[in-house]
């Protein structure tokens, strides 16, 4: 089969490659669809920081339909279409006890850590790992969604101050996260510094504002940070804490490769927070 994968920074080679054998836990998809995260362009301009065991097959927002299953599996699931959630953790040790499993400490990310992942003709998943889904075009949006729910549970802490949200990054995460807010009755508003994100979020009902600056200050119990580093705009980070109202917070999603600046006069006197959700 054929598959792209990952030697070093800047040096991603499309090669044939032996299909992956099914583990008796396992289950083997064709790969339908696979997304291209920011994480992995990331990784691919500058890394490797997050990707290990190199070389790697990327691709850790994928999905397809399963054509094999290890002798532990049910061969009902033959012919599903499944979408993957890719976070391995062993169930274990003191983070998995305590319902952190994305903190595992044999942590394990399909197509990103120790793991090969979606951009390839086939690839191995632990059964445990696949959610069937009716909609096959969907299935790349699994994981996305898996974070954006993650998001909305932790924002629960703060739904007492207002259930209003400044969603930062307009991408597929950032437009998941928002929409999942919406159903749940908050207001969300988005920043987006590219016109066409913000011409789609618009045509979902949000309004928009193109940077941080022009959204209102100290009117939101969260900002949610979907965005994570642009050299554009480095001072988005700090830019945020200004938008929160007393005992806010913000959400981290997005990743940052570099340091960024805090006012930690008002993390302190108003009792903001910020909060990271990892995977």
């Amino acid at each position: 089969m054929k598959a792209w994968k990952f030697y070093n920074r800047r040096d991603l080679r499309l090669e044939e490659v032996a299909c992956p054998d099914t583990g008796e836990d396992e289950i083997l998809l064709k790969v339908s669809y696979c997304g291209i995260c920011q994480t992995d362009l990331d990784e691919f301009m500058t890394g490797p920081r997050i990707f290990n065991k190199i070389p790697l097959i990327p691709g850790h927002e994928f999905g397809g339909v399963v054509v094999d299953v290890g002798k532990n599996v049910s061969k009902n699931k033959i012919g599903k279409t499944v979408t993957v959630s890719p976070l391995i953790y062993c169930g274990k040790c003191p983070y998995c006890q305590a319902g952190r499993e994305n903190l595992c400490n044999s942590l394990g990310y399909y197509g990103a850590i120790g793991y090969n992942g979606g951009f390839a003709e086939y690839a191995v998943v632990k059964a445990q790992n696949a959610i069937e889904v009716e909609t096959p075009e969907i299935v790349h949006f699994g994981e996305i969604l898996l974070v954006a729910l993650r998001v909305f549970n932790l924002a629960q802490k703060y739904s007492f101050i207002k259930k209003k949200v400044l969603v930062s990054g307009a991408g597929p995460v950032g437009i998941c996260v928002a929409l999942i807010f919406k159903y749940y009755g908050w207001e969300v508003e988005l920043c987006e510094i590219r016109e066409f994100r913000r011409d789609f979020a618009s045509t979902l009902g949000f309004k928009t504002y193109s940077i941080i600056e022009e959204a209102p200050k100290k009117d939101y119990a969260l900002v949610v940070d979907c965005a994570g580093e642009d050299p554009a705009l480095p001072y988005i980070f700090s830019g945020q804490m200004a938008k929160l109202k007393k005992g806010g917070a913000i959400l981290v999603v997005g990743i940052y490769f570099s340091e960024v600046s805090i006012d930690t006069l008002s993390l302190v006197t108003e009792e903001k927070e910020i909060r990271s959700s990892y995977l």
